[in-house]
């Protein structure tokens, strides 16, 4: 008989991919910069999150996507806002159907929140 747990590890929530995405890159270059700044090693980060330091190594390089909980456990034990994993980070492209069809235009839509005459904001990445 196995035992499972009702809830996942912070790793088995995590997206492995072969090949590292822009976001998993730039986000893994953060946390490694951050990790670096106040002279951490990777084994004692991965000891405190209870996961072994290859799991850590691969969010660092991009090959292991972090999952929201993590991010946040992350962004208290090193001292920064959330925020700053992804800053800097490029928008993603949107695909010509999204861009003409499903997401409106700066004004193009009405809103409960604007008045009469108010324009409002662009979309991300628009």
């Amino acid at each position: 008989m196995t035992s499972e747990t009702p809830y996942p590890s912070p790793i088995s929530a995590s997206v492995s991919t072969s090949v590292p995405d822009p976001a998993a890159l730039h986000m893994g270059r953060r946390l490694t910069r951050r990790r670096n700044d106040l002279h951490l090693s990777r084994r004692w980060l991965a000891s405190l999150l209870g996961i072994p330091h290859q799991d850590f190594r691969a969010w660092e390089e991009g090959t292991s996507r972090i999952d929201a909980k993590t991010l946040h456990d992350l962004s208290v034990l090193l001292d920064v806002p959330m925020t700053y994993f992804v800053e800097g980070l490029e928008p993603p492209c949107r695909p010509k159907r999204l861009e003409s069809r499903l997401i409106p235009r700066c004004g193009e839509f009405d809103s409960p929140h604007l008045g009469s005459g108010q324009v409002a904001a662009a979309p991300y990445g628009a």
